[in-house]
């Protein structure tokens, strides 16, 4: 069995021993970019819930970015699939819309308007923006 303990990134390894767990051994593992609570595929998100691994990635068919190697998961599971809310499809082509329309300009930051000793911009710029 893998435990995964997601506040001090680590992985413990168990053995069953005769119907009771036993420890084996504990290594350093990374959690998603986007921390932990999954919700769905691609959020770069680390599942929390009990899944099964469903293979055995070794380094030499990985990017360093894994390091020695991974474990694929089955998320999502049966688990994953009925508790997350679908979805309108209506909200899914608005969604859609708003990526084919212009971008605004965004506005100017502190950074972009701190006075420096050639400019005029007073420190109340900064303020305001």
């Amino acid at each position: 069995m893998l435990l995964v303990d997601s506040r001090r990134s680590r992985l413990y390894v168990f053995a069953n021993d005769g119907g009771r767990p036993r420890y084996v051994a504990d290594y350093y593992v990374t959690l998603g970019k986007n921390g932990i609570e999954k919700t769905r595929e691609g959020d770069q998100k680390t599942p929390i819930g009990v899944y099964h691994v469903t293979a055995n990635l070794p380094r030499s068919k990985l990017t360093d970015f894994y390091g020695a190697g991974a474990f694929p998961i089955n998320y999502p599971n049966e688990w994953d699939k009925q508790r997350r809310p679908q979805r309108p499809r209506h909200l899914a082509a608005r969604r859609a819309l708003r990526r084919l329309q212009p971008r605004r300009r965004a506005r100017a930051t502190a950074a972009s308007c701190s006075p420096t000793p050639t400019s005029s911009r007073s420190a109340a710029c900064c303020r305001s923006a």
